[in-house]
């Protein structure tokens, strides 16, 4: 999922979570394939097809954190921010920093079939926020804040402060 989490209990109803995915060397650098004659076939994988898959990777390693949460702890809200490793242009350095920020409700998590779903295209179920381009990967985002659910309309999710 990555290579580690923490977690903090913004209220009795929301949990946040920082979640530092691993890097894009995760995904091969090489597509295997069988060729018609039967020989294995060895190619290297596109950049945008490398991006894709981390891409997927990244949103569904926040979907498995959020349904980890709801099934240990009864919040209604779960707010995933996936910190991945990107060059900060301005340092030279290359520093931990928001990739994705999603607000998961308990809610519409239930109403997901997870067996059929594709993890980036679910994030539009969620208010969330993501800069990807296939060419360049992740850029950096704002993370959501749960300020953020609390002014959605009808005020769908008011945080019952400890």
């Amino acid at each position: 999922m990555g290579s580690s989490a923490s977690v903090e209990a913004i209220s009795v109803t929301h949990v946040e979570v920082d979640l530092f995915v691993n890097s894009s060397d995760v995904i091969p650098a090489e597509v295997k394939t069988l060729t018609a004659t039967g020989k294995l076939s060895v190619k290297k994988m596109s950049v945008s097809q490398t991006h894709d898959i981390y891409q997927d990777y990244v949103c569904s390693s926040a979907l498995r954190a959020a349904r980890e949460v709801f099934a240990t702890v009864p919040v209604q809200v779960v707010l995933v921010h996936a910190i991945g490793e990107l060059l900060n242009t301005a340092t030279g350095h290359v520093e931990p920093t928001a990739i994705l920020s999603v607000l998961m409700p308990r809610e519409t998590m239930h109403r997901l079939h997870f067996e059929a779903i594709d993890a980036s295209d679910s994030m539009q179920n969620f208010m969330h926020r993501m800069k990807f381009q296939k060419t360049k990967g992740f850029s950096p985002v704002e993370p959501l804040t749960i300020e953020s659910y609390e002014a959605l309309p009808g005020g769908a999710g008011r945080v019952q402060r400890r």
